[in-house]
């Protein structure tokens, strides 16, 4: 009977929002059919488990719901509120790889714009110094590059955040 004296957390939506109540409030709400057996359910300095694999286990055999039973449950393993569930290690290398590959292709590709740069930067008349070898002088030497470092820091920014996706899934 201790155990319905402390108090819950409860969460519908994964444990985003929770709802703080008794033991015996618990209990209540589960034989009414206001907790469903997904519901997590955390003690003080627990983790976050479903009901249905709480202490309030036996309460879904009775509750006035129209429920399966939890032997029922026992079939359907997967839920999206899981809090440990695993993903596939073929998707969390892949974004590893691709994160890799995209950080590498944005710096490859920003030298091929300071090449070109490079290249329209060097451009000359044959008749003498006119306007256009000024403008291509400037654009070789500004406009490229910055837009090599923009795309530097574009590959870096998208890696990163594709790194820190296959990291968490």
């Amino acid at each position: 009977m201790q155990e319905l004296d402390k108090q819950y957390d409860i969460s519908w939506d994964g444990g985003k929002t929770t709802l703080r109540m008794s033991g015996k409030s618990v209990r209540e709400a589960i034989k009414k059919g206001e907790i469903k057996r997904d519901t997590l359910l955390r003690g003080e300095d627990e983790a976050w488990i479903h009901t249905e694999g709480s202490i309030f286990a036996e309460e879904f055999s009775v509750n006035k719901s129209g429920e399966a039973t939890r032997a029922d449950r026992k079939k359907e393993s997967w839920s999206p509120y899981l809090p440990h569930t695993r993903t596939s290690s073929f998707a969390k290398w892949s974004l590893f790889i691709i994160s890799i590959v995209l950080m590498v292709g944005g710096f490859v590709t920003a030298e091929m714009f300071v090449d070109a740069g490079e290249s329209i930067g060097g451009i000359r008349s044959v008749s003498g110094n006119t306007l256009d070898e000024a403008y291509y002088w400037r654009l070789g030497s500004y406009v490229y590059p910055a837009i090599a470092w923009v795309v530097r820091g574009l590959g870096v920014f998208c890696g990163t955040v594709l790194w820190e996706m296959g990291r968490k899934a």
